[in-house]
């Protein structure tokens, strides 16, 4: 994600574009959906390009910096034991700006199978994704929403506190019913209900307040090695996304101890 912020050209260009990327009138309108086919690796795509974009939108926010709550990287779960994460071998779109980067994106996830990636990473990618599915009801998530596409230096205060429950639907075998409660951020309390489809990773969740009458939210989001990521709407328009969405887990921004330099006696 670093690497995404310092070397892409435009980050407004990358962030509007991932939005295009979690409309559905945009997909009508450029056949996004068909060029990513939005299977579980497209699903993934569409999360990982929203999450470099989001800490730069954050960022912009003094507040968020002050807080120092978003996720820390020698936290995240997600390291083999070896400490390395494997790599696809699918083709690399070579060219940093922006809009290339989404131009070869989409012809090469066009073309794209599932045997065109390392059996290592995608063996990796999926198991660490139902890995945090299996625990989506262990310890504590919060999260972040923005208000816009770019950095306008406003980020609302995150949400906190969520603690899920989750069962599996009777109608569904595929799905996994969610319950978030315990919830506060500057609104006041709320409460989440939803699911998450295990094949493809994607969640819907409802957020309603418990003591106000301010519309619901509809969150929409892929589970990803690095949490929830995906869009927030109106429940009355849930198809215009308004800003984009990250939950995660609030152990995951806990910065481990540095040890102390060893010095050597004289």
């Amino acid at each position: 994600m670093g690497i995404l912020g310092n070397t892409v050209l435009n980050m407004s260009i990358m962030a509007r574009g991932a939005m295009d990327l979690q409309n559905p009138d945009v997909w009508r309108e450029n056949r996004i959906r068909e060029h990513l086919k939005l299977s579980f690796i497209g699903n993934q795509v569409i999360a990982f390009i929203t999450l470099g974009c989001l800490p730069w939108i954050l960022r912009s926010d003094p507040g968020v910096q002050i807080r120092d709550d978003l996720p820390k990287p020698e936290e995240l779960p997600l390291l083999r034991e070896s400490g390395i994460i494997p790599l696809p071998d699918a083709p690399v779109p070579q060219n940093h700006a922006s809009a290339a980067v989404f131009r070869a994106l989409s012809r090469n996830l066009q073309r794209m199978e599932p045997s065109t990636y390392a059996s290592s990473w995608s063996l990796w990618l999926r198991g660490n994704v139902d890995g945090h599915i299996d625990e989506i009801a262990d310890g504590e998530w919060m999260g972040y929403v923005s208000t816009s596409q770019g950095r306008s230096g406003d980020v609302p205060a995150p949400a906190q506190g969520v603690n899920f429950t989750a069962h599996p639907d009777p109608e569904d075998p595929n799905r996994l019913s969610m319950v978030g409660e315990n919830g506060v951020d500057a609104r006041g309390p709320f409460r989440l209900d939803g699911y998450v489809d295990r094949p493809l990773a994607m969640v819907y969740l409802t957020k309603r307040w418990v003591d106000t009458t301010f519309p619901a939210h509809v969150l929409r989001g892929v589970v990803t090695p690095l949490g929830i990521a995906g869009v927030w709407a109106y429940q009355r328009t849930p198809g215009i996304p308004m800003g984009f969405m990250w939950m995660y887990k609030k152990e995951w921004t806990r910065a481990r101890p540095r040890p102390l330099p060893m010095f050597s006696a004289a």
